[in-house]
């Protein structure tokens, strides 16, 4: 693994003999252990905890969750800015409670030791996130020594043929799926913003769902970007990256970076000539990163209303097709959540997406207050044909709905995958399939359903049929969406009532 170019390990007791004179770093041993204080003078010891892990997610799924059970009227009222605070009193604790004082706890319980009143964090402790709109406040917030750093945790099934058309049949916008270059400047814009501002540092991680083609050139573009971690998941399932992979990973890496040895990396943090910021609590969405669901909670729909009176789909897709003409007109650009005491210096232009559906832009000290993003020049060709039909005939609940959509392609190809299935193939399926209601809190993306749609080609088009169970009375929405290539989307919504 050394030989490979690894060189962070994570090590109990028993392994320390073999690891502590190797030129790595290693961490895991905790206070309790540690041959004190000679321990704490070896620079290659990191300490017991490495990361922060995933706090956003951990804010969703064991504050907000939760609560949701207990009352799910929650469910109706819960926003972004609610999020957000609860977020911040996650965050707190994960800063203050958990991993950073690990090494002060475990000396602590020690009897040949007094700590006095000695208080101090970990410093060297970066962030593991898959949500990375969080990620000025993570490095900002209070103590500003810890943590140093923000990697990137690839949510579910990743790769630009993934996520990107997802973009598109979602926020009207037309971002090229077929360079994934265009994916990962959203994640590096969130990343590299954040350090550029906090004078910090940014990486990025490799799980077994990330596209196999990218993984190589996403850490090595990561690398020549002025990323400085890169790690590896390696268990569970599909997330795990097998032995034999990350090692041949982490030699294409440091090959690379003999062929490419000296990087400037604050002047790589300094790259983007434009900033462009949502409102604190917006984010990416999680595992199902590009239909956007803020933090992966379908309470949090793109078809729900916000406190200005905006679908949330309409303020994310001013923020999309704002990254799209950055895209187009080869600038690069940084990410941000608009807090509050956000400074920011050196940038040409600064966009700020608004609740209210508007787009502030400053520059040259001056402010232009827009009804919408700035659509760029597209090139010309025909999108994508779509025509939607429900078969079924009962509607009284319980039913299974069956649905037909047929493609027709354009210009371009259309070309639309979930993800590798469980045996690591990745399936062309055409259409991305959601139901809305019955109430506004209520939506699903047919995740486990989609996996069985069947799908039949003919030259330059595809039908697609997939059936559904629906249990409650009401009024549902079904939107059917495809998307080519080159970003060019159609979308079709069919009503659905369930009658007694």
């Amino acid at each position: 693994m050394i030989e490979n170019g690894m060189n962070v390990f994570n090590v109990n007791v028993s392994q320390v003999k073999w690891i502590e004179t190797e030129n790595v770093y290693y961490w895991g041993v905790g206070g309790k252990d540690i041959i004190y204080p000679e321990c704490l003078y070896k620079s290659n010891y990191v300490g017991p905890a490495i990361f922060f892990d995933e706090p956003m997610v951990h804010t969703r799924d064991h504050a907000l969750r939760p609560k949701f059970k207990k009352d799910p009227s929650i469910r109706k009222t819960i926003t972004p800015q609610l999020f957000f605070e609860e977020f911040k009193h996650e965050y707190h604790k994960a800063k203050y409670e958990r991993s950073p004082i690990q090494l002060l706890k475990g000396l602590e319980n020690r009897e040949d030791v007094s700590i006095g009143d000695m208080d101090f964090l970990q410093q060297n402790i970066y962030s593991w996130e898959t949500m990375l709109s969080s990620a000025i406040y993570q490095l900002s917030e209070g103590d500003k020594s810890t943590p140093y750093a923000m990697v990137f945790e690839p949510p579910g099934r990743f790769g630009a043929t993934r996520v990107l058309p997802e973009l598109n049949m979602s926020f009207d916008c037309q971002i090229p799926a077929d360079d994934p270059k265009n994916l990962f400047g959203i994640i590096n814009g969130f990343l590299r913003g954040a350090a550029r501002v906090t004078n910090k540092e940014w990486g990025i991680s490799i799980y077994g769902q990330v596209t196999r083609s990218e993984a190589y050139w996403y850490m090595t573009h990561a690398y020549d970007m002025g990323a400085s971690l890169f790690f590896y998941w390696d268990s569970y399932q599909l997330a795990a990256v097998p032995y034999n992979e990350y090692l041949v990973l982490s030699k294409n890496l440091r090959e690379h970076s003999k062929n490419f040895p000296r990087r400037d990396l604050e002047k790589l943090k300094m790259d983007a000539e434009m900033a462009i910021l949502i409102p604190p609590g917006y984010n990416l969405g999680h595992v199902k990163m590009g239909i956007g669901n803020f933090s992966g909670l379908p309470e949090l729909n793109m078809e729900r209303i916000n406190t200005k009176g905006v679908k949330y789909r309409d303020v994310m897709s001013n923020f999309y097709i704002e990254i799209e003409r950055c895209i187009r007109l080869g600038i690069e650009y940084d990410l941000f959540w608009n807090l509050e005491d956000l400074e920011l210096n050196g940038y040409d232009e600064i966009v700020v997406i608004r609740e209210d559906g508007k787009v502030d832009i400053t520059k040259n000290d001056k402010i232009v207050v827009l009804n919408s993003a700035r659509t760029p020049e597209r090139f010309d060709g025909v999108s994508p044909q779509l025509t939607v039909q429900i078969k079924s005939t009962d509607r009284k609940a319980p039913v299974t709905i069956t649905a037909l959509a047929e493609v027709v392609e354009g210009t371009s190809p259309v070309y639309y995958t979930q993800g590798a299935n469980k045996d690591g193939i990745n399936r062309n399926v055409y259409v991305l399939w959601e139901l809305y209601g019955p109430e506004e809190e209520d939506y699903t993306d047919f995740w486990k359903e989609r996996w069985n749609v069947s799908v039949s080609e003919n030259g330059n088009s595809a039908t697609a049929e997939i059936s559904f169970k629906i249990e409650k009375l009401g009024n549902y929405r079904l939107k059917v969406s495809t998307s080519d290539l080159a970003g060019r989307s159609k979308v079709v919504w069919k009503n659905i009532i369930i009658a007694e």
